[in-house]
């Protein structure tokens, strides 16, 4: 291995060690800087969020001891800053010592530099790497463990945030080789970053220092200097654009039918009876999915089957195969690289618990497996027939992952890249969970129900949700039926913005649309449980893509699927 490649690894062998906390720092960073971004748009159903630019969690070791000469895999007409200026402000702001080993390295797309210097005070050299550009908003939710003390949170005088991440644990008293990452994002949506070794080459175990280099003055990224040179660009647009998704992702191959993928699924179930049976194929914009009420002998339980082609490296599948934050689940790793997270969920008390058991399989190519399993036989609630779904853990996991899916997933078109083309997996039962609310809404205000008022011609409902575990959101969603589209094209208007009367901290997310010819529907998401309240999580629980998925779904638009929602709605 040359010594690039070698030193190339060893930084991403070092920066796989951080966890950034970019979501956390933007949307609070934000609350001073956000604008209300308008846009009305004739798209498909399944538009999407461009990316906001990429930025790196770690180090970006590519180029970093090659030519130097120029930024070699960014278009030439990309913004940037020059790289002579910002050595000359590193020279400008650090304290005295010499500056060697220049280097200009190769920028993301979102950054406008990327250098990496050798910096000695007269105790030892060290590497520092520093990068500058559009924060992604999507990059990251977690953040600090409350029990991890290599990392920190804070905020600047400004409203501007920041992250602090060490690779060891202080106090430093040996000379192994170590690092410290700072990072800065400004109310406005940039972000400046910078990483320091306590050596030269982070390839080595050993350092020439105990400390890495200019750690204790890694605040100078707040400095104006950095501020004045990122006014010089636009500010970051927290849409970015909605182009439509690639036309075979939108529409793949339908050789395989619903009864057939649900045929499927029975055959990989145990001896039993099945009723209430539904089904999608693979031709179907949602997603090929199966459901139905299995019951074993020992009492009726609702089943369900999804099955999705996804980014493998994007942010939000990610979170569907971590367990960080979520009770009482695990994730195994095959051999192959694939990956199976089962969780389980108990709730509510009238008529016993329910619960809710899930498993969750991706592989490497992004193919993705979803089974859930309740011990009700409906999804959302009603009295629970066993003590526990049918299936054990050990029995999910062996069916997320079976062989029988491949012929399925296989029609599934390779998703796009999440970072270019927003949140890729659909969803084929969000819509009718705030369909089915609402028309219970409708069925009680017609009989008279005097807790449900203002449904004459529009109805209205707020959810409160926490599937992601990040902590309570809500949903509202209304539907006018006082309001049609006239036009023979989608409509379509999505607005971020802070809530301006709510809480602290409050932001929401709002998507009307409508169907030509259909109904006008609006969904409101905040990162609050009500919109008057503190907010209590970093962003809404419904991403921008999942929302629109929703508010243009079909069955606002279905007067008989309606009215068979209208029905009580089963008590939580």
């Amino acid at each position: 291995m040359s010594f690039e490649d070698e030193l190339g690894e060893a930084l991403r062998r070092i920066g796989n060690t951080f966890d950034s906390d970019q979501q956390t720092l933007l949307t609070t960073g934000l609350e001073r800087g956000r604008r209300t971004v308008r846009r009305r748009r004739v798209l498909a159903v399944t538009a999407s969020v461009v990316a906001l630019g990429l930025m790196g969690s770690g180090a970006y070791a590519g180029g970093l001891l090659g030519d130097g000469s120029r930024e070699t895999n960014v278009a030439r007409e990309a913004p940037s800053v020059d790289s002579g200026r910002v050595f000359e402000i590193w020279k400008k702001l650090a304290p005295a010592g010499t500056f060697s080993q220049e280097k200009v390295l190769p920028r993301k797309p979102g950054e406008y530099a990327h250098v990496s210097f050798v910096y000695d005070d007269g105790n030892g050299a060290g590497l520092v790497e520093f990068r500058m550009g559009k924060a992604d908003l999507r990059a990251g939710a977690e953040g600090c463990e409350p029990a991890d003390r290599k990392c920190r949170a804070g905020s600047e005088a400004d409203g501007a945030r920041s992250l602090y991440v060490e690779s060891h644990e202080a106090p430093y008293t040996t000379l192994d080789t170590k690092s410290v990452r700072r990072q800065i994002i400004t109310p406005e949506g940039f972000f400046v970053e910078a990483t320091v070794w306590n050596t030269p080459d982070p390839r080595q175990a050993t350092g020439t220092r105990k400390v890495p280099v200019l750690m204790y003055d890694l605040h100078r990224l707040n400095a104006n200097e950095w501020r004045n040179e990122l006014k010089k660009f636009p500010v970051p647009d927290p849409l970015g654009g909605e182009p439509p998704l690639d036309p075979a992702f939108v529409t793949p191959l339908g050789k395989i039918s619903g009864t057939e993928l649900t045929g499927t699924f029975k055959g990989l179930l145990p001896a039993g009876s099945f009723s209430d049976e539904k089904g999608r194929g693979t031709g179907d914009q949602l997603g090929p999915a199966a459901s139905f009420v299995y019951d074993d002998g020992k009492g009726k339980a609702g089943v369900t089957a999804e099955l999705y082609r996804v980014d493998p490296h994007g942010y939000s599948t990610r979170q569907y195969t971590s367990c960080r934050r979520v009770p009482h689940c695990t994730v195994t790793t095959s051999a192959d690289g694939s990956k199976v997270r089962v969780y389980r969920e108990e709730y509510g008390k009238s008529g016993g618990f329910r619960k809710f058991w899930t498993a969750t399989y991706l592989s490497p190519q992004g193919h993705m497996v979803e089974i859930s399993e309740w011990n009700t036989p409906e999804r959302d609630g009603g009295r629970a027939t066993r003590d526990t779904p049918p299936l054990t853990v050990e029995q999910l996991r062996v069916l997320v992952s079976s062989k029988k899916w491949q012929p399925a997933l296989d029609e599934l078109p390779a998703a796009p890249e999440e970072s270019v083309g927003g949140a890729t997996r659909p969803t084929w039962h969000e819509a009718d969970e705030y369909v089915r609310q609402l028309m219970h809404l409708r069925q009680a205000a017609k009989s008279g129900n005097p807790h449900v008022k203002g449904c004459d011609s529009t109805c209205w409902s707020r959810l409160t949700l926490n599937k992601d575990g990040l902590g309570a959101g809500s949903v509202e969603v209304s539907l006018d039926e006082s309001r049609t589209n006239k036009t023979g094209d989608t409509l379509l208007d999505v607005r971020q913005e802070r809530v301006e009367a709510g809480g602290k901290g409050a932001v929401r997310w709002i998507v009307t649309a409508s169907l030509p010819g259909g109904r006008q529907v609006t969904l409101t998401a905040y990162n609050a449980p009500t919109p008057d309240a503190d907010a209590t999580r970093n962003s809404p629980p419904l991403n921008v893509p999942l929302l629109k998925k929703i508010a243009l779904a079909p069955q606002w638009n279905d007067e008989a699927y309606l009215k068979a929602m209208e029905r009580p709605f089963p008590s939580r």
